[in-house]
């Protein structure tokens, strides 16, 4: 599977307009190896500046591709003026890697039962090679089981680019999801530490889902 994770930056003045164009990417459901589409705004904003993140589920990157050579993605693009709402933009592509399993298998299927109130903690990860087959052992051993068992949990993915790797977690709500960062999260941490298994750099953020940016997959779950 083929994540999307798109990262927008816009004044906070277009805020209600750029929610608004959102509506517009409902055209995408049926596009052939289209899996969901979600999105938020990030939890701190910065002076008077939004950020919002925003991730595609596709099959593959030929599916993508050929959604973006048929004339849809730019059609949208033009017609809700997101060229003149966002200041800046950036868009990362990433394999799925691994399953996190929560109330659900996986990301995508808790995608499909989500509720009003999730929340989405992102940890984007940078990990040297000297060092990545400590951290991909301590996903199996410690971060999966730990996930797994964390109440309000519905499911997750690590997924990973040339640049980067994301671990997406889903929450039932946010309170879910600040008790296991305050309850859990430090215990794991240090039994990373003890493996050599912290990422060389961590940033952990977080994301409320709106509702209206959600568009589901006429089909799931992907292969």
């Amino acid at each position: 599977m083929l994540f999307k994770w798109i990262d927008c930056r816009l004044n906070a003045a277009k805020k209600e307009a750029f929610t608004q164009a959102q509506a517009g990417w409902k055209a995408i459901q049926n596009q052939p190896g289209f899996g969901g589409q979600f999105g938020g705004w990030m939890a701190r904003p910065e002076a008077d500046q939004l950020r919002a993140r925003i991730v595609g589920l596709w099959q593959d990157q030929e599916c993508h591709r050929q959604f973006l050579e048929g004339g849809v993605h730019d059609s949208i693009v033009r017609e809700q003026n997101l060229d003149d709402l966002l200041e800046d933009w950036k868009v990362d592509f990433l394999q799925h890697e691994l399953a996190m399993p929560g109330q659900f298998p996986d990301l995508t299927t808790a995608l499909h039962h989500v509720s009003p109130g999730a929340w989405l903690r992102v940890a984007e990860c940078r990990v040297p090679p000297t060092q990545a087959s400590h951290f991909w052992q301590a996903q199996e051993e410690i971060w999966r089981p730990a996930m797994e068992s964390a109440p309000g949990m519905l499911g997750g993915c690590v997924a990973t680019s040339e640049r980067n790797i994301l671990v997406l977690t889903l929450w039932e709500s946010r309170a879910r999801m600040e008790a296991y960062r305050r309850q859990t999260l430090p215990a794991v941490l240090a039994q990373c530490a003890q493996r050599g298994a912290l990422p060389a750099s961590l940033v952990d953020g977080s994301l409320g889902l709106c509702p209206d940016w959600t568009v589901p997959a006429s089909e799931y779950p992907l292969n």
